[in-house]
């Protein structure tokens, strides 16, 4: 699954691990409530994800308005 996710559907890394900590938090509930008796989640390797820089503006660019790359909200968003 993490294969066809990370490979197949071109998934970031950070996606991967959401999709899997869902995944693995559904299992280990089967397991508690002894429906399997162990979960398929174990010893999984997940992608690693490229470190990257987050793009802060400084004060300067977020008071000149920054020609509308940045929000009231404070992101690009």
């Amino acid at each position: 699954m993490v294969k066809h996710l990370a490979e197949d559907k071109g998934l970031a890394a950070g996606s991967v691990r959401n999709i899997y900590d869902v995944t693995a938090a559904l299992f280990a509930a089967a397991v508690e409530d002894r429906a399997l008796a162990v979960s398929p989640c174990k010893k999984i390797r997940l992608p690693r994800g490229a470190d990257s820089e987050v793009d802060v503006p400084t004060v300067e660019e977020r008071s000149s308005g920054c020609a509308g790359r940045w929000t009231s909200a404070g992101g690009p968003w």
